[in-house]
């Protein structure tokens, strides 16, 4: 190993740090909803509709759970639910105006954010940073593919 590498523990004890920093970063946002909250909401962003099945799929929590965190986001008016006009016992959710309006609020603090600290970089270092994660995202992809085709054979 030359003097510039690192081992991969090196690796993981740098990724475990940038986790518990992004963590704390996150505790100080005084957002109006908790994690699991913004965290549905998100995945509804990106699509029209879903079932509350899909999105406890999605999330990875147990039915009761998701119908816990989709009681919160309705009284809070940030999703909507709608009914199947075919099968009336399937209930669709959806974004709210005022959840379309918490999540575009959220990007653009994010963005902001991200550019306060992209902006810190050189050039060299923005091309390394460029590099390094579109060659992680690649492995990663990588990786879940390989993981579901493992899952449909199995």
């Amino acid at each position: 190993m030359g003097k510039s590498e690192i081992s991969y523990h090196q690796a993981i004890d740098m990724m475990e740090e940038f986790r518990l920093i992004m963590k704390r970063i996150h505790k100080k946002n005084n957002a109006p909803i908790r994690k699991p909250e913004f965290q549905a909401m998100l995945f509804l962003s990106c699509k029209e509709k879903i079932t509350m099945q899909e999105l406890g799929e999605e999330l990875h929590v147990t039915k009761p759970r998701v119908t816990a965190l989709v009681g919160e986001l309705l009284e809070k008016d940030f999703v909507v639910q709608s009914i199947d006009e075919k099968d009336k016992r399937k209930k669709y959710l959806s974004l709210s105006e005022k959840g379309i309006e918490c999540i575009e609020l959220h990007r653009k603090a994010y963005e902001e954010w991200f550019k306060s600290i992209w902006d810190k970089f050189d050039a060299r270092e923005k091309e390394a940073f460029n590099i390094l994660l579109t060659k992680t995202n690649l492995v990663l992809r990588e990786e879940i593919q390989d993981k579901e085709e493992n899952n449909e054979t199995n």
